[in-house]
């Protein structure tokens, strides 16, 4: 099994790790370089050349296949699948080709009804009580190709953050990833079905409900809090005239206490 991998974060360092255990080939991955800025202990560009896989931007994979499908980093021939993990770029079309099984996206949201960005946050601005992860086959638009696999579990969206959902779900990734990939390289092929009518989400959408007006209910307001709690992206914030202020709530501040006087220097 060839195998090209795109993906970020510690769930795309695993799944590289299990599919070099059942003893596939990953013969390229792509992902954010060193002097990117990377908030996690462990990247995967460190993990993919500690094992000696070359790491090449996408880029540079559509350059190579439009020449031949080799060059002097990589031979893009005969890949069997191309997985993406977290993998922040639209995929184009001589990706998506690429693989006899196919191009497959695992997603850490719920298909159809969470495509796209910032589906953590809206998950608990809408005060959802199940979420989940899927896998689908890559087709030219964001999350809309056909599906794989949805794999589900119970949540209280009134006490999560968008941080504590994220740790949540990426467990629940990694299994999802593990079943399909064991599936793809067992019987050399995936069963999918058309997903059909779903919802997409935007990144300027969802950025754009982290504002908290004068008019917000105080529950509002405390779910926008927590709805866009993932640093270090932007969290919620009220404006007064031009100027904007990051709003942090009391159990936020009671979980950052112990962190901040954990790094402050002893006397």
């Amino acid at each position: 099994m060839r195998v090209v991998l795109l993906g970020r974060k510690p769930v795309a360092c695993d799944a590289l790790r299990y599919m070099l255990a059942s003893d596939a080939e990953v013969v390229a991955v792509s992902t954010p370089g060193k002097d990117e800025p990377d908030p996690y202990p462990e990247r995967l560009v460190d993990v993919a050349e500690s094992l000696g896989i070359p790491v090449i931007q996408d880029s540079v994979m559509y350059d190579c296949l439009d020449n031949g499908a080799v060059n002097s980093l990589v031979d893009l021939r005969q890949i069997d699948l191309v997985i993406s993990i977290l993998h922040q770029k639209r995929i184009l079309r001589p990706l998506i080709e690429l693989g006899r099984i196919g191009c497959i996206n695992f997603h850490p949201a719920p298909l159809p009804q969470y495509r796209g960005w910032g589906t953590y946050n809206v998950a608990i601005l809408e005060d959802v009580k199940q979420w989940g992860a899927a896998a689908h086959f890559v087709d030219e638009n964001f999350d809309t190709g056909p599906l794989i696999a949805v794999r589900s579990f119970d949540v209280d969206g009134s006490q999560e953050t968008a941080l504590s959902l994220q740790r949540k779900t990426q467990p629940v990734l990694l299994e999802l990833f593990k079943e399909v990939f064991g599936k793809a390289l067992q019987d050399g092929k995936l069963h999918s079905n058309v997903q059909g009518p779903g919802r997409s989400f935007s990144k300027k959408t969802v950025m754009g409900q982290r504002v908290i007006t004068f008019d917000d209910a105080p529950e509002t307001a405390e779910r926008k809090v927590r709805a866009f709690w993932y640093p270090p992206n932007p969290c919620a914030e009220i404006r007064l005239g031009d100027r904007e202020y990051l709003v942090m709530s009391p159990s936020i501040l009671r979980e950052l206490v112990p962190l901040v006087h954990a790094q402050a220097p002893q006397p």
